[in-house]
């Protein structure tokens, strides 16, 4: 009996380092070692397991040149525990090509659709290919289709009896994706009809299990990274890992582990974070002052001209020293005009 199983993970955004956080790399190992006890367990039981990862492995690229060659040596070890390693590319893997340890895992690209969307593509610059880049695979009954990230979706035809649709797109519904103003509406998509089962990740804090028009089911898995801390929420700390079971060829069902992630307290420098929300303030309160002057003295020149005329108007800007000294002025007429007013 050959058992496997398919162990998904999306948006683990490894980093060394990420703002307002204590230990970000700790954070991440700690993820890693909850997702391969998973492994552990199904393996156990006599399943070969192998790692589906839906995109956005590494937050961006690595310059640091000793940082870069630790992360590659930590990845090369954690897909040996794997038999094997597919993977949707996702948007940081095309944005943040450059230092990005997830193209020196790759040697080629096996989805001809990738190439041909992304014109300017950037090549695999991999020897050994660690992982692999499919448009699809199949496993008896089973067929996983992979749809990266600016490809749209795939549409399929029912030649295999459970087609499982693995996306990092965006792809949604107001009631799922109610803070992103851009997406294609799931329920109203002719492209998914064909899909039995629908993973998608990419949209960080999109979560749950829907019966989507009772045509298939979708599942959206949030980010593992949780690269602003205004994802930390400590009423939301469980992460979903699916294992998709598939003994013989035939589909053998979907079961949702579960993961739990660090607290607010545990991760975040909240002394940072305060330090970055008054600075921010400061700045907005500057740039809010410095439009208003700037504004003011357009106004200022406006009636120059409608009081003076034209002609005049220009003689009295070629008297003025210059446009910064023609805004203090106005500025300092609002400032005694407050003080007067006050007074």
């Amino acid at each position: 009996m050959k058992k496997v199983a398919y162990l998904l993970m999306t948006d683990l955004h490894f980093a060394f380092r990420m703002n307002a956080r204590k230990n970000y790399f700790k954070e991440i190992f700690d993820i890693i070692h909850q997702i391969i006890e998973i492994k552990e367990k199904y393996e156990q039981d006599g399943y070969e397991v192998i790692l589906m990862l839906l995109g956005d492995i590494f937050n961006r690229g690595i310059s640091d040149p000793t940082e870069a060659m630790q992360a590659l040596e930590l990845f090369k070890y954690i897909f040996s525990l794997f038999s094997k390693v597919y993977a949707v590319i996702g948007n940081h893997e095309f944005s943040y090509y450059k230092n990005n340890p997830f193209w020196f895992l790759v040697s080629q690209i096996e989805d001809k659709s990738i190439l041909t969307i992304h014109k300017k593509m950037k090549q695999p610059l991999g020897f050994t290919n660690y992982i692999t880049v499919p448009d699809r695979i199949t496993d008896g009954n089973v067929s996983f289709i992979f749809n990266h990230y600016g490809v749209g979706i795939k549409e399929i035809t029912k030649d295999a009896k459970i087609n499982i649709g693995l996306f990092h797109q965006d792809i949604g519904s107001e009631q799922i994706s109610k803070m992103y103003s851009n997406y294609e509406d799931i329920e109203k998509s002719d492209r998914l009809a064909y899909y039995d089962y629908c993973f998608f990740a990419h949209l960080h804090t999109a979560s749950g299990k829907y019966n989507i028009n009772d045509n298939f089911v979708a599942y959206y898995l949030q980010s593992l990274g949780r690269t602003n801390h205004t994802e930390v929420d400590n009423s939301d700390l469980e992460r979903m890992i699916p294992i998709i079971k598939v003994i013989d060829g035939d589909f053998n069902g979907i079961e949702e582990n579960k993961i739990k992630l660090p607290t607010r307290e545990e991760i975040l420098d909240i002394n940072q974070i305060l330090t970055a929300q008054k600075k921010y303030q400061e700045n907005k309160a500057i740039k809010q002052e410095t439009e208003h002057i700037v504004l003011g003295a357009s106004l200022y020149e406006t009636l120059q001209k409608s009081v003076l005329g034209t002609e005049d108007a220009i003689i009295m800007g070629l008297l003025a020293k210059s446009e910064t000294d023609m805004k203090k002025e106005y500025s300092a007429y609002l400032n005694d005009t407050i003080t007067k007013e006050e007074k």
